[in-house]
């Protein structure tokens, strides 16, 4: 038998629930290519700008519908996440093209991206179409860049 300590065993509890967001976050940097440390100032270091006329408040609420979001669908992110690491894995240990997993990944970035397309649209329609659009996008830009609309 294999002693055991307290610290070894994972808690399913509160401790897990309050660390969700940050979980999901890294988990999103791993599966689009922004490795993280875990050092929270590096995360937001190539974060997009807001436009100066949208109001904090608004981008403040727009991030917690985001952070909703990715609570509501942490199996969806975890799926996506899992099928890449297994494509990549599978790349470096012998050299075999997993189109199945790089499939599955893609589909489950596929349903996020279709996800957040219809949260900003359902946002932009509550709170105006163009300040509640440039708050999402910022926001969104500001949390999860890989997923943020591109510059025009």
């Amino acid at each position: 038998m294999c002693p055991m300590n307290e610290e070894s065993i994972t808690s399913s509890g509160t401790a897990g629930l309050r660390a969700l967001p940050e979980k999901i976050k890294r988990k999103v940097g791993r599966l689009f290519g922004r490795k993280s440390d875990g050092a929270e100032g590096d995360s937001h270091a190539s974060a997009p700008q807001a436009a100066p006329d949208v109001s904090p408040e608004l981008r403040e609420r727009a991030a917690k519908d985001i952070r909703e979001y990715a609570e509501d669908n942490e199996t969806l992110f975890n799926r996506a996440s899992r099928f890449e690491e297994k494509a990549e894995r599978l790349q470096t240990s012998d050299g075999t093209t997993s189109e199945s997993a790089k499939r599955r990944a893609e589909r489950a970035r596929s349903e996020i991206k279709s996800g957040l397309s219809e949260l900003r649209a359902s946002f932009s329609e509550a709170h105006g179409e163009e300040e509640g659009g440039l708050a999402f996008d910022a926001a969104l830009g500001a949390s999860c860049p890989q997923f943020a609309a591109p510059e025009e």
